[in-house]
């Protein structure tokens, strides 16, 4: 196995070999939605050397120093009233309890506690639960809400607002949210990181080159149905490795997910070619 391919293997979604090709179709196309990129950056009032401000970057930042992931404490007292913070959930700290002036994020914030989970977080969440929490939380927070408010909250509610966003981002799919649970243990899952077995590198391959040599969209479709079960099988190992503790094993599957998602996103690329 060469170095060229590891790195096609890992690029995820760059231009295939006859990707610029219409296919043949015997039916409608179906349109699929492009993956939202969680590789932003947040407002530069959070402290930058604090990977769990910025989810993604805790992932893919080689660079990036060790930073603990427990969450820092909340800030003494309230900015507009002075009201004591400290006893505040996470969930709930957005805005002070007492005189409902949103806050500043000053401080690292867990992910699943800021929706009201356990700091140590789980694999297995209920993700429409998440997303209704989601919603919820968005409407308090969302800066339309504080413009009446002056430009203090206004950019109060511009921080708390992308960070929550940027939190969901992480946590509602399964491969990014191995990466931060892998990360608040501090192992990092890299670009770089390939996997080793090499007959499931063989299994890869041979999914991209029957990608490549697919014609028409029944063949890209079954390609896809077949790619999608083997992503769901390995996000039940997954699931298993963290159950039982296994970091190591969990960090191994969590790269393998990575690249049945990055033949998903091939797929779809194939479907719908991007000039």
């Amino acid at each position: 196995m060469n170095r060229s391919f590891h790195q096609a293997l890992r690029t995820g979604p760059a231009r295939m070999k006859g990707s610029s090709v219409a296919l043949r179709t015997s039916r409608p196309s179906v349109i699929h939605a492009q993956r939202a990129p969680l590789h932003t950056t947040l407002p530069t009032r959070f402290p930058p050397s604090n990977p769990l401000l910025s989810p993604a970057a805790a992932f893919t930042d080689s660079s990036s120093s060790s930073t603990s992931a427990e969450p820092g404490p909340l800030e003494a007292a309230c900015w507009s009233c002075s009201a004591d913070l400290a006893s505040q959930p996470v969930s709930r700290a957005s805005t002070c309890s007492t005189c409902l002036a949103i806050q500043p994020v000053v401080r690292s914030t867990n992910l699943f506690e800021l929706f009201g989970m356990d700091k140590n977080g789980t694999f297995d969440l209920d993700e429409g639960s998440l997303r209704r929490e989601f919603l919820l939380r968005s409407k308090e927070v969302h800066p339309d809400g504080f413009k009446g408010k002056g430009e203090i909250e206004y950019q109060f509610a511009q921080q708390q607002s992308s960070l929550l966003n940027k939190a969901y981002e992480t946590l509602k799919t399964p491969l990014s949210r191995a990466q931060y649970i892998l990360s608040l243990s501090d192992i990092r899952v890299q670009e770089a990181d390939a996997i080793t077995d090499q007959a499931l590198l063989m299994e890869i391959m041979e999914a991209r080159e029957a990608l490549e040599d697919a014609e028409s969209e029944e063949e890209v479709d079954a390609i896809r149905e077949e790619n999608r079960e083997k992503a769901k099988r390995t996000t039940e190992q997954l699931s298993e490795a963290f159950m039982k503790g296994d970091l190591p094993r969990a960090k191994d599957l969590t790269i393998e997910l990575r690249y049945w998602r990055n033949v998903d996103d091939a797929v779809s690329n194939k479907l719908h070619p991007v000039d």
